[in-house]
């Protein structure tokens, strides 16, 4: 099965019965306080708090096959942290620690955003995925020289150098900044996402090397580097970890609810 972001974000889960999760904005509006979403760890200490070593972020993304859902393009490639201003479907920032990442869609163009003090950098991927279809989609960052990487359904699409260090959140900030967020801008100050989302899995290592990979075509697995992997197959508010490190929380109003797409 799938939980659907509207502004519609929905996230597969495995079983019949499903939920989704509730409108966030309609044709890309603003996302508010009350838009649906889930929340997962960031606190010091938990797995999910990644960004000291390495890490990749991976997921199977729908976007809603109307172009103005997800229609923003402020995030501008470059020297900057602007993918605040995109249609953000991956939220980890520190609103007081200067600290983090951000992933979203500019246009239908998968970005990641990182910013680690002084030194920030945005980078975008190169295709358009508002196509109605399923595209599995991950990002890698590494502390050690700044490397930021996006991959699209088997095609690595950008590979550069960004700030460096660790941006794992260190404790002592905002409220905010001890949680990450999926299907929306943590700060309610820019845009959420909109359409499907299925399979979430965060790993402390490199999933994918190389220009091209083998998209995977079952459902994510545990092992010794994940440290996050959510099926959504519960109907429940706590999204489960089958990694066992750290359950995700549904929010927002409406409450959210899941969906039956699913990728596979």
């Amino acid at each position: 099965m799938e939980l659907m972001v509207n502004h519609t974000v929905f996230i597969p889960l495995a079983q019949p019965a499903q939920q989704a999760v509730g409108s966030f904005a309609t044709s890309g509006g603003a996302s508010t306080s009350s838009s649906a979403a889930i929340t997962f760890p960031r606190t010091v200490g938990s797995p999910m708090n990644t960004g000291d070593a390495e890490f990749t972020l991976e997921m199977w993304l729908r976007p809603s096959a109307t172009p103005a859902d997800n229609g923003q393009t402020a995030p501008t490639e470059g020297a900057n942290y602007s993918g605040t201003d995109g249609n953000i479907f991956w939220d980890a920032d520190g609103f007081s620690t200067g600290r983090g990442f951000i992933c979203g869609l500019d246009a239908g163009i998968v970005y990641l955003s990182v910013i680690n003090g002084g030194s920030s950098r945005t980078e975008m991927g190169t295709t358009d995925i508002r196509d109605g279809n399923w595209h599995h989609v991950a990002v890698y960052r590494r502390a050690s020289d700044g490397l930021m990487e996006i991959f699209v359904d088997g095609n690595r699409e950008a590979s550069i150098a960004g700030p460096t260090g660790d941006i794992s959140y260190p404790g002592g900030g905002a409220a905010t900044d001890d949680e990450q967020m999926l299907g929306k801008e943590k700060l309610n100050l820019a845009f959420g996402f909109d359409g499907d989302v299925s399979e979430v899995r965060m790993s402390t290592n490199r999933r994918y090397n190389g220009a091209t990979y083998t998209v995977p075509t079952v459902p994510f697995t545990d092992d010794a580097d994940t440290v996050g992997l959510y099926h959504f197959d519960q109907d429940a508010v706590t999204v489960e970890d089958f990694s066992g490190s750290a359950d995700g929380t549904l929010i927002g109003s409406p409450d959210p609810t899941w969906s039956a797409q699913d990728p596979f």
